[in-house]
């Protein structure tokens, strides 16, 4: 009985951090590709938006802390 309870506890952590990151994912995803200037990726500006990117998830994780 008690190795099902911890089973149980474990279960809804797995649950929850999954959750959580899920979230995370799709919060930079959104905002990642509503920074974007160009939606389309070429040879021809691939530098020029990843550039775009570091500067946006610098931005972010700076004021996450």
């Amino acid at each position: 009985m008690t190795l099902q309870g911890i089973f149980n506890i474990l279960d809804l952590y797995l649950i929850e951090i999954e959750l959580f990151y899920n979230d995370v994912d799709q919060y930079f995803q959104k905002h990642i590709s509503n920074s974007l200037k160009t939606r389309v990726l070429t040879v021809d500006n691939i530098e020029i938006v990843l550039k775009d990117v570091v500067s946006f998830l610098i931005d972010r994780f700076e004021e996450f802390g």
